[in-house]
């Protein structure tokens, strides 16, 4: 039930209905493809205020803010060659986390502590889970750039090389 708000009910109504791992992770909003370098509207990405920033009265900062993780406070495995499993793992770590949290404050308050350091422990493992990600994916774009480049270096030599045969 999303209540009086019909925005949220309509959205909910246009979420796909599919079990795999994308309904948990939903694509951006349609304007980011604005910022594609392949789009036909050339827009340039908002700049970040210069200025310090207040929320609520309280400084802002931009940018993710580090937090390390131990090798023993890895819920997951951040090694594993494919993020997926761990990422769902998480979620669904996170789900019953909330859940538990939220029945610590309604049946047990004593309980509420330990709830939210696990709770807290979560998140931190999805903001680390998503820099190796952020990282790996840095990783593959950069190694696609650079064999486009060459794609294209080899390309070049090759019409240099027939079109000046006397040159070899």
């Amino acid at each position: 039930d999303f209540g009086s708000d019909p925005r949220l009910a309509r959205m909910a109504r246009n979420l796909p209905r599919r079990t795999d791992v994308s309904i948990s992770f939903l694509p951006p909003p349609p304007q980011w493809r604005l910022f594609q370098p392949d789009s036909e509207v050339l827009v340039t990405p908002p700049r970040p205020p210069k200025n310090e920033v207040f929320v609520f009265g309280e400084p802002q900062r931009f940018g993710p803010k580090p937090m390390p993780l131990d090798a023993d406070e890895w819920l997951c495995n951040p090694e594993a060659p494919e993020l997926t499993n761990e990422l769902e793992k998480l979620q669904e770590m996170l789900q019953s986390a909330s859940l538990e949290l939220l029945d610590g404050f309604c049946s047990d308050p004593g309980e509420v502590p330990s709830r939210l350091r696990h709770f807290s422990n979560v998140l931190k493992n999805l903001s680390g889970l998503l820099r190796v990600l952020r990282q790996r994916e840095a990783k593959v774009l950069l190694l696609q750039k650079l064999g486009e480049q060459v794609a294209r270096k080899r390309t070049f030599v090759d019409q240099v090389e027939s079109s000046l045969p006397s040159l070899r």
